[in-house]
């Protein structure tokens, strides 16, 4: 760990923590923090989150020691690609009895659970889903990750039957799991439907834009589906980006453009040959070589 915190340290300057307690209470990004017990690299901790600058912020939450800050250092481990150590954070969490109520059991359980599966360790995001289903069985969050974990399995009719079971079946989450078990079920323009019931303040999330893409490439809308892949394509980081590459590739192979295709798919190898991709969706994104 600290050979990769030094590696990153050139992204930017780091302050320590090396700060005298302050006596006020000051408001920060929306947060209200408390100078007292607060430090200038825990507070930077949190710009960096806040402006999704998640590699910097993780940096400097490895050095914050304020466990209060967990969660916050744990979404941007997850968002850099290192769900798994995300899971383990969160998982000190419920060991360590700082889930103050079942619910809040619950919530903790189902974030490792999309810590694990980000990281592509679907049997450990099964089990982590299950812990929260036994604490709340009614959550229809919990219900929607198993689905999209069922899906991820190529289990459509688990997938189902656990949709089946969530209560309020508006969220973006769940349009984009109803969306990937429609495909799977061989139905693309009631998908493609699907997903555009997203309401507008979530259709640009990383899950809906990967899915949308998909959605248009196999409903035969190549030139809108480049639109939106080059439109998101920089602004995505980690697992998604890397899944928007290989759409390009495939809209690029579509559309007839066979050398640009071999370039993108050979910059989406180099980034890391091993690397899982979700959602799985068209053959170049399971490892299969087109060219």
């Amino acid at each position: 760990m600290k050979g990769w915190i030094l590696t990153l340290a050139t992204l930017g300057t780091l302050t320590s923590c090396a700060h005298s307690p302050k006596k006020s209470t000051v408001l920060r990004l929306g947060f209200v923090v408390d100078a007292q017990y607060d430090t200038t690299t825990c507070v930077q901790a949190r710009e960096h989150y806040q402006a999704n600058r998640f590699i910097k912020a993780a940096v400097l939450f490895d050095r914050c020691e304020r466990r209060s800050l967990d969660t916050l250092h744990a979404n941007s481990l997850r968002s850099i690609g290192r769900g798994e150590e995300a899971a383990a954070l969160r998982t000190t969490q419920v060991l360590d009895g700082r889930a103050r109520s079942e619910a809040a059991e619950a919530k903790l359980w189902l974030e490792i659970g999309r810590d694990y599966r980000s990281a592509g360790a679907l049997g450990k995001a099964w089990e982590a889903a299950q812990m929260g289903l036994a604490v709340n069985p009614d959550r229809g969050s919990i219900h929607v990750l198993l689905a999209q974990i069922a899906l991820d399995l190529d289990l459509p009719v688990t997938a189902q039957t656990h949709l089946d079971q969530v209560p309020r079946k508006e969220s973006a989450r769940y349009l984009v799991a109803e969306s990937r078990l429609l495909l799977a079920q061989g139905k693309p323009k009631k998908a493609l439907k699907t997903i555009m019931k997203v309401d507008q303040r979530a259709s640009d999330s990383p899950d809906v834009q990967t899915m949308r893409t998909q959605l248009l490439l196999d409903n035969g809308l190549y030139k809108l589906a480049a639109a939106d892949i080059e439109g998101h394509l920089y602004t995505t980081k980690g697992n998604n980006h890397r899944v928007l590459l290989a759409r390009r590739v495939s809209y690029l192979m579509h559309l007839g453009k066979r050398q640009q295709a071999k370039e993108s798919w050979l910059l989406l190898q180099s980034m890391d040959p091993g690397a899982p991709l979700y959602p799985l969706a068209v053959p170049v994104e399971r490892g299969a070589n087109p060219f």
